[in-house]
């Protein structure tokens, strides 16, 4: 794989994350020539292609999945910045809290907050919800819909709120099951699987190139759901975490640049 010209940059330069540390820079400057870095991955990520062009299925699939790795990684990268080891020790420690933290705090992802209500379902089957309020409401929703009706439906017709739900939840148990079924904490997984398995989990398909919102659909002969993060997701994502710690570092005034670790050395 390889970018076959370097995009141009929209601060016209080359910008990097290593630190600054022979010359006094504004911090309005550290602050724009540290996110203007995540602008600019965002738009060599777009231009990454195969070379020579394959267009077969396994080779579109493989250039998503690179995609998405470099585009998590850079939420990841993001999220260690807002709470540094040094401001947040603890949280430090706890990367899926941090991400999902930084993601829900920052309003990033519209979506986060709602919970995979297919994938509930499926506790029920395996007894972490019983009779009650919570499955009265996740049977009537799910009774409406049939996987193998074809088309896909977007997640807004389909799951709630996650504090809709725990209202409804009786038990300990079924709180759990609700958070995590939450798509914050689903999408920790996927980034897992994506990061440290070096692999794009589940077999559910990506309907057209536009779309950033999640969607389900299912397959002939099946009885279930599958959900879809499509790559769109992934850049609105990375776009909207860069924007909106930008946003925090010029409220608080600080500098990105002192919680990097200096590797200009190498």
């Amino acid at each position: 794989m390889r970018s076959p010209d370097r995009p141009k940059l929209r601060f016209g330069r080359r910008v990097s994350l290593d630190v600054r540390a022979t010359k006094i820079v504004p911090l309005q400057d550290n602050i724009d020539q540290f996110c203007g870095y995540f602008a600019g991955q965002v738009e060599t990520i777009r231009c990454l292609s195969l070379s020579p062009p394959e267009e077969s299925d396994w080779a579109q699939h493989q250039l998503r999945f690179y995609r998405k790795v470099l585009l998590i990684n850079g939420v990841d990268t993001l999220s260690g910045i807002r709470f540094p080891r040094s401001r947040y020790p603890q949280l430090n420690r706890r990367n899926q809290d941090g991400f999902i933290r930084f993601l829900e705090e920052g309003q990033c992802w519209e979506l986060g907050p709602y919970v995979n209500l297919p994938f509930l379902t499926e506790r029920i089957q395996n007894a972490m919800i019983s009779q009650g309020r919570l499955r009265e409401l996740i049977d009537s929703r799910m009774a409406t819909l049939d996987p193998q009706a074809g088309g896909s439906i977007n997640y807004r017709d389909i799951d709630k709120p996650l504090d809709e739900l725990r209202g409804l939840a009786s038990t300990e148990q079924e709180e759990r099951a609700i958070t995590e079924c939450q798509h914050f904490q689903l999408l920790y997984r996927y980034r897992n699987h994506l990061v440290h398995e070096s692999r794009e989990p589940g077999t559910s398909m990506e309907i057209g190139q536009d779309t950033e919102d999640p969607y389900y659909h299912g397959y002939v002969g099946e009885d279930r759901f599958y959900v879809a993060y499509p790559l769109q997701l992934f850049v609105h994502i990375l776009e909207e975490a860069t924007d909106r710690l930008r946003r925090y570092l010029e409220r608080h005034q600080v500098n990105p640049y002192g919680f990097v670790e200096e590797t200009s050395r190498w």
